[in-house]
């Protein structure tokens, strides 16, 4: 017979064991959906569920849905709370074939489909290799949430936003192709209190306005600033037309790092940093680090590679190229001139002409103004000698001035294809190798 002691102690370990199983941090599965499931079964691999709407409703901390290939109504996700050592992943077996078509009618509070998939109010979910298309409004939306991460996801020809976060922090969006926003955006990381967001290896193309778009707006509360943001090896293409733009547009943004970007063939701005007038006059864009980044315009179109605008201030602008742009290569206003600093770049234009300002308002600064003010004293006024820009190939060929021109800069250590930059005597620019000579 067992002692009282010894059936304290079994007791003890049952109901430890019982708080595990019930847990939700212990209670971790997989569970699957598929076109042709049912909403009744278990929803294991063999038993898949089979609408988004109801397995998103069974989730908890350390699941993971798996969607088995095919063409899925959108779905709200509202109260989904995964932990930070195990989040809820709503993942796709094969990106290309399974499809969240905002064109469907959707079930519950958003029948009609405005976005592919929205979160609201949930944190610490991924949502991965995927495919979401059609959606009158976003193709992935995020409001009043945190720590999301896409990854990895095709969003395409969605109304208006392809991934749209609002007053959420900690938002990653990594590794997608977003193209085909309607009205807007690729990504817009907008509104105050969406600090930390980071965009980060993503094909960004064919949107009518900005490729990634981070904007505080006062309007909206919370601040009105985002903060401590990251936008890091995408390639940001083709984007502007029909509505302007720019590939990389900061208003109301502060302390963040652009590093590394290929931006190209866009039709409006290159990467410009600036604040909307006349709101919020005691707000502004402020210590931004802009670093190792290609900006290449097509002669005769787009307006400046890059622009510091509007009262901004305290900007860093080094080891980039910048070629082209109608407006002017580089312009920084005089109203935003206090405490920027930039060098080490390379600036080139068609005609050989230095365009330091803004040809459109008759502001421009020569070389000699703009070194006695301490800027660009060791940047180059050249050609970066790239391999073939009219077809993609933005890499520099031996002998270009970009080799060797950088100044290391402690928050770059690779490249736009993850190579290690050397500890001195780095390329300017996202490529750190140059061409080898056929």
């Amino acid at each position: 017979m067992m002692s009282g002691t010894a059936m304290r102690s079994a007791t003890v370990l049952l109901a430890a064991l019982l708080f595990v199983a019930l847990c939700p941090a212990g209670r971790a599965a997989e569970f699957y959906v598929a076109t042709d499931g049912d909403d009744a079964a278990a929803g294991t691999i063999s038993q898949p569920w089979r609408t988004l709407g109801h397995a998103l409703r069974q989730l908890g901390p350390g699941d993971t849905l798996t969607l088995k290939p095919g063409t899925y109504k959108g779905a709200p996700v509202l109260n989904l709370h995964g932990l930070e050592d195990s989040p809820v992943v709503i993942r796709g077996a094969d990106r290309d074939s399974v499809i969240i078509d905002g064109t469907l009618r959707r079930e519950g509070e958003y029948a009609g489909g405005r976005d592919g998939i929205k979160l609201e109010n949930s944190s610490w979910v991924v949502i991965e290799n995927l495919t979401s298309i059609g959606a009158q409004r976003a193709g992935i939306f995020m409001v009043h949430s945190h720590s999301i991460t896409v990854r990895n996801c095709l969003i395409a020809d969605n109304g208006v936003w392809g991934v749209m976060v609002d007053h959420s922090p900690d938002v990653l969006v990594e590794g997608c192709d977003i193209s085909g926003s309607g009205r807007e955006h690729g990504i817009y990381f907008s509104n105050g209190g969406t600090d930390r967001a980071i965009a980060r290896g993503n094909r960004i193309h064919g949107n009518s306005a900005c490729g990634i778009h981070i904007n505080g707006d006062p309007d909206y509360g919370a601040g009105g600033i985002i903060s401590r943001f990251v936008v890091e090896n995408n390639e940001i293409f083709r984007n502007g037309r029909p509505n302007g733009g720019s590939a990389i547009n900061m208003t109301f943004a502060q302390d963040g790092i652009v590093r590394n970007n290929l931006v190209y063939d866009n039709y409006a701005g290159g990467i410009v940093v600036y604040r909307d007038t006349p709101k919020a006059p005691n707000l502004y864009s402020k210590g931004i680090r802009i670093l190792h980044n290609t900006v290449w315009f097509p002669e005769g179109q787009g307006r400046w590679t890059c622009a510091v605008q509007r009262e901004s201030h305290h900007q860093t602008v080094k080891n980039n190229i910048f070629v082209g742009g109608d407006f002017g290569t580089y312009c920084v206003m005089p109203d935003s001139i206090r405490g920027h600093f930039s060098d080490n770049n390379v600036i080139w234009t068609y005609d050989g002409q230095l365009k330091l300002g803004d040809t459109r308002v008759d502001i421009s600064y020569t070389l000699d103004a703009w070194q006695a003010m301490g800027h660009d004293v060791n940047s180059v006024f050249a050609d970066p000698m790239f391999v073939a820009p009219e077809e993609g190939d933005f890499r520099v060929r031996p002998g270009s001035p970009a080799i060797g021109l950088a100044e290391p800069v402690g928050v770059v250590h690779d490249d736009f294809e993850g190579t290690a930059r050397p500890a001195t005597g780095a390329t300017a620019g996202c490529f750190e190798r140059p061409a080898m000579p056929e």
